[in-house]
């Protein structure tokens, strides 16, 4: 188990393996978050393979950055663009349970510059009673092919200020306990 991971150049990182749920006791590398901390020289970076707590830009530019195969054991937040500019960002393959509530996708204050964000063949679980899925999403997302798997009997919205999103083919289940 790591801390924060702080990357400031292009980097590949692979963990052991993707989530398996029908393995129990499974052993996957863990960080509590990776984040981007430097413009430009992150870019083309992958990640693959980790249980982690959320990805972070953190108010830096990161773009061609590729999320797959990872499971987000759930802090506040999973992905997580806080001011800076991002483009051209796939998110394929994860698992994102978020038991400590808050959002999955994140645009903090709509203060970060999107473009071109695809988020595809993800499992998708927010079953605690606090806060949405997204908040501050805009055209840049397009969700393809995704499970969402959504409680919805506690009165908070599974979308929070979002506008023009593209949803294609994507399953939600809404569960009420």
């Amino acid at each position: 188990t790591y801390g924060t991971v702080d990357i400031n150049k292009k980097l590949t990182l692979v963990g052991s393996a993707a989530f398996d749920p029908e393995v129990s006791n499974e052993s996957r590398p863990t960080v509590s978050s990776l984040v981007f901390s430097a413009s430009t020289t992150t870019n083309g970076s992958v990640i693959t393979g980790f249980n982690v707590g959320y990805i972070s830009n953190n108010g830096y530019n990161a773009d061609n950055i590729g999320i797959y195969n990872n499971y987000f054991s759930g802090s506040s937040y999973s992905i997580y663009f806080y001011y800076g500019s991002c483009s051209n960002w796939i998110i394929e393959g994860n698992v994102f349970q978020n038991t400590a509530g808050m959002y999955v996708f994140w645009n903090y204050a709509n203060a970060a510059t999107l473009n071109n964000i695809l988020v595809k063949n993800n499992y998708i679980e927010q079953l605690t009673y606090y806060y949405t899925i997204f908040q501050n999403l805009n055209s840049a997302f397009t969700f393809r092919n995704n499970v969402f798997v959504v409680k919805s009997n506690f009165g908070y919205y599974q979308f929070d200020a979002c506008s023009n999103v593209l949803f294609e083919n994507n399953i939600f289940w809404m569960v009420t306990s």
